[in-house]
């Protein structure tokens, strides 16, 4: 009798049932896990991240390029790209974006050399997060590729950040797309964080799925 209850548990298994006391938390966790234990990656969307990362990176590179010929090179004056709000001008950048911190070298020698960490760690979670984290993997993507762009140009550019797109009419310094594609990165990211997915501390996006997800938990139960 004992034999065939273990046949019957074991068959149940490989059929992908779990114990009644598990049932709740398999649930939980079968968006973030396969029936083999391993985390649902979507591979694919990994690659749409890195493609974002890439374009990023190349956007802002050509863009400096671009400033430093037009503006040092054939020595062209500023002009008001946007009416109020950005002008389009030329300077190198000792400090982080926006121009903080440019009065402390010291400081800024240790972002550099934090910020080729950084970057990596942010391209690891993106590729090691689930398959219901994508949105939050694109942003780490982004926010990576602003932050690559400028360590390039504190390593290669000797004096310093190129920056080109002043807005100090609205309280900001000059800047670039690097500090930009950080800047929103890092924000929507935090958005994500707050109200987007199912796991979200405040869902508003896929607050139907979660309390579709909750319903049909209770049912099982």
């Amino acid at each position: 009798m004992t034999k065939k209850k273990n046949k019957d548990k074991n068959k149940n298994q490989r059929q992908g049932g779990a114990p009644a006391g598990k049932n709740a938390s398999a649930a939980g966790l079968s968006k973030y896990y396969d029936e083999n234990g391993g985390l649902r990656r979507d591979n694919t969307f990994f690659l749409v991240g890195l493609l974002v990362f890439f374009a990023g990176v190349f956007i802002d590179l050509v863009t400096k390029a671009w400033a430093e010929y037009y503006f040092e090179v054939l020595g062209n004056g500023s002009f008001e790209l946007i009416p109020g709000f950005m002008a389009l001008d030329f300077t190198y950048n000792p400090g982080m974006a926006f121009g903080w911190f440019s009065d402390s070298p010291v400081f800024m020698d240790v972002v550099t050399w934090a910020t080729p960490v950084i970057v990596l760690l942010f391209l690891f979670f993106a590729w090691r997060l689930p398959k219901a984290f994508n949105p939050h993997r694109v942003c780490l993507c982004l926010a990576a590729s602003g932050a690559f762009g400028n360590f390039l140009d504190r390593v290669l550019v000797a004096d310093g950040v190129r920056d080109f797109m002043d807005i100090s009419s609205i309280g900001f310094g000059i800047c670039n797309f690097a500090d930009y594609f950080s800047t929103f990165g890092l924000i929507v990211l935090i958005l994500c964080i707050l109200f987007v997915g199912e796991e979200s501390l405040f869902p508003i996006i896929g607050r139907r799925k979660r309390a579709k997800a909750d319903r049909e938990r209770d049912e099982r139960e």
